[in-house]
């Protein structure tokens, strides 16, 4: 009898451990940081990106500007902003940016220190890149992906959008963009490259908005109905098996 309960004693004890297995607790992802861009803007009413607009008019009426915001606390270190999905593809390396801080880069004139492709969008032109003219070589189909550190963990862009299959992606015309506005003259809707060639319509602050924020990563969490479905199956072996034993 003794050697019948502590089967049975232990049979449950295993199928409890595999409930809690399959049911992990939900581990919730971190926001550490956030993207804005600004094409063509001016009066964001964002200290940083001001400041460097009204130090750089050109940006200011005709150019792009990516200002990526450390909301953490800790530094976000090993950032790199990437381009690829058009030719050429490119990358920008970022500076540790401090919590709280923000690292403002305007494609042609911030520069890593890298080599970067001639026609590319990071190239150190000394001068604002155009991207509705075909500067930079990019368009709406060019994909957009940042990574880097924070506090030991991994740091990536996330967005709602739906413009690609690969996770940390976006793209200029995505319409799952977090944003404030996109206003050209005449009405209809730019992406934040302005739609080139021309795609500008001379719009006026055209473009400016919150395109991903910096997120670590999260634990991958059963459906609620797939653990339920688990669960239950688990409970019924345990009940079938008391009671053939029995």
């Amino acid at each position: 009898m003794r050697i019948h309960i502590s089967k049975k004693l232990s049979l449950e004890v295993i199928l409890l451990g595999l409930i809690f297995t399959v049911c992990p607790a939900p581990v919730q992802a971190d926001q550490m940081g956030t993207i804005f861009v600004c094409y063509a803007c001016q009066n964001t009413g964002n200290g940083a990106i001001d400041t460097a607009l009204s130090s750089n008019p050109s940006v200011a009426s005709d150019g792009i500007l990516f200002a990526f915001i450390n909301t953490g606390t800790s530094a976000m270190t090993r950032g790199v902003f990437s381009v690829s999905g058009t030719t050429p593809t490119d990358s920008f390396a970022l500076p540790t940016i401090s919590a709280g801080g923000t690292f403002i880069l305007m494609p042609g004139i911030t520069t890593d220190g890298a080599s970067h492709p001639s026609s590319g969008l990071f190239a150190n032109t000394g001068t604002t890149q155009d991207t509705s003219d075909g500067a930079g070589d990019v368009n709406d189909t060019s994909i957009f992906k940042f990574t880097g550190t924070g506090n030991g963990l991994t740091v990536t862009s996330t967005t709602f959008g739906s413009s690609t299959a690969i996770a940390g992606t976006f793209t200029p015309r995505d319409p799952g963009l977090f944003l404030p506005f996109r206003a050209p003259a005449g009405g209809g809707i730019i992406s934040f490259v302005g739609d080139g060639p021309n795609g500008d319509l001379n719009c006026s602050n055209c473009y400016y908005g919150e395109v991903a924020t910096l997120d670590t990563p999260s634990s991958k969490v059963p459906e609620p109905r797939s653990s339920m479905l688990v669960i239950s199956g688990l409970l019924g072996m345990c009940w079938i098996m008391r009671h053939h034993r029995a």
